[in-house]
């Protein structure tokens, strides 16, 4: 829809001022005519001139005032637009430069900088919801699916990353459903991951896929999310413990899960955790 302009803006504040006196000339001329008479003096000549022409100059010089402090007004708003848009860009490139720089940490031979990037993202996803959650979760999921020995064993930097996933906050899940809105296909990808002896009691799997994940003795009671088809497809070592399921039931039918038809790995490779 259009918006139409007032009327003042139809003219300039000098043709206004113009039109102004020139009425006023008129209304002057008709009062004089029905109520004057006899000869004009100097001074009644005088007043008959200026009048009008002062009453065209009061409104000329108050629609021009008007008209300043609309231009000032504009020009105010503009300047606070541009100020917060930089501002954004600002803001926005400096999350982009704190990300980048993180996701480089993870490939760090250091253990003690894995864990800072490892830090740095989980923080970033828990502040930034809207625009860093799932590409960290993402992330996150990549680099415990592949992720680099210390001395043939995974250090902490994988646990704070799992436990970073695993204990996501109510706002961070919310984001994951408009993202499987978008695409239903979407998901944490933990398949075949390792994640043994982790002690993720109470944890949040909702979204999470942990197709063929090495469960070996890791702590999921009360966890959630977890369906009881899914874990069937997981599995811990021979001469092993399996997976703590106390308290833990069925995301889909309620019921408490079992590690009765869980894989048992009979390959005798050492426990890596």
């Amino acid at each position: 829809m259009v918006k139409k302009k007032p009327i003042r803006d139809l003219l300039t504040p000098f043709q206004w001022g113009m039109i102004s006196w020139l009425a006023s000339c008129v209304v002057i001329w008709i009062l004089w005519e029905k109520y004057g008479g006899g000869e004009l003096s100097l001074r009644d000549i005088v007043l008959g001139f200026f009048t009008p022409l002062g009453i065209g100059l009061a409104v000329w010089r108050s629609m021009s005032a008007d008209q300043h402090i609309e231009i000032a007004e504009e020009t105010l708003k503009t300047s606070h637009q541009q100020i917060n848009e930089s501002r954004d860009q600002a803001r926005a490139s400096l999350l982009q430069n704190r990300y980048q720089s993180a996701t480089n940490m993870l490939a760090s031979n250091s253990v003690t900088t894995r864990i800072g990037g490892v830090q740095i993202l989980r923080k970033m996803a828990e502040e930034y919801i809207e625009d860093y959650h799932i590409p960290i979760m993402e992330l996150l999921a990549e680099f415990i699916r592949h992720p680099i020995k210390t001395k043939g064993y995974y250090a902490s930097d994988v646990r704070l990353a799992v436990r970073a996933i695993v204990y996501r906050g109510n706002q961070q899940k919310n984001r994951e459903k408009k993202e499987i809105q978008k695409n239903e296909r979407w998901h944490i990808n933990l398949t075949g991951a390792n994640l043994s002896h982790l002690n993720l009691g109470g944890g949040d799997f909702t979204h999470i896929t942990l197709y063929k994940v090495n469960f070996t003795g890791t702590n999921l009671s009360h966890a959630t999310g977890i369906t009881q088809a899914e874990l069937n497809t997981t599995h811990y070592l021979s001469g092993h413990r399996p997976p703590i399921l106390e308290g833990a039931r069925c995301a889909e039918s309620g019921e408490m899960l079992t590690d009765q038809k869980i894989g048992v790995d009979t390959s005798n490779r050492p426990v890596i955790a």
